[in-house]
């Protein structure tokens, strides 16, 4: 099995175990897809799951400060400042919850009107190369998709 089906299958089996667990009335039926799913699907612990959601919250209030930042730089009223907006979106199989442990998250930043895509991939990028809990930056600005790619800490 690829290691790219194993999150899917992980679920759909999992989903499984009660019903072969109730209708079939074997429990060592259960028992065995029980032992399949945990000796050859990997799930994340609770530590790592924390950890995770952690570096997410970490990586939006860098990202929220850099977009007032940004405002503040282009002189706007401290009113507009404060309710800037922004946000960071979680998507793909971190949001599905079907990943892998280590798996990467995929996360996309949503900025105000006011702050043009060229300051994203330009003084964010920066802002991300000066954090010392960054590494292994890559940016791909002018791609169809843009991306940014990095690991936090």
């Amino acid at each position: 099995m690829s290691a790219a089906g194993q999150p899917l299958k992980r679920a759909v089996l999992e989903q499984l175990l009660p019903v072969v667990s109730n209708d079939a009335g074997d429990p060592r039926a259960a028992a065995s897809l029980q032992e399949f799913i945990s000796a050859h699907i990997p799930i994340e612990s609770e530590r790592e799951q924390r950890r995770r959601r952690d570096k997410v919250l970490e990586l939006r209030a860098l990202f929220l400060q850099w977009v007032q930042d940004t405002c503040r730089a282009k002189n706007l009223p401290e009113e507009v400042v404060a309710v800037a907006g922004g946000e960071v979106y979680i998507m793909g199989s971190y949001k599905l919850n079907v990943h892998e442990p280590g798996a990467d998250i995929d996360l996309c930043c949503v900025v105000p009107l006011h702050v043009a895509r060229e300051e994203f991939f330009t003084s964010f990028l920066e802002k991300l190369r000066a954090h010392p809990k960054v590494k292994d930056l890559a940016c791909a600005a002018s791609a169809h998709v843009p991306i940014m790619s990095f690991a936090l800490d």
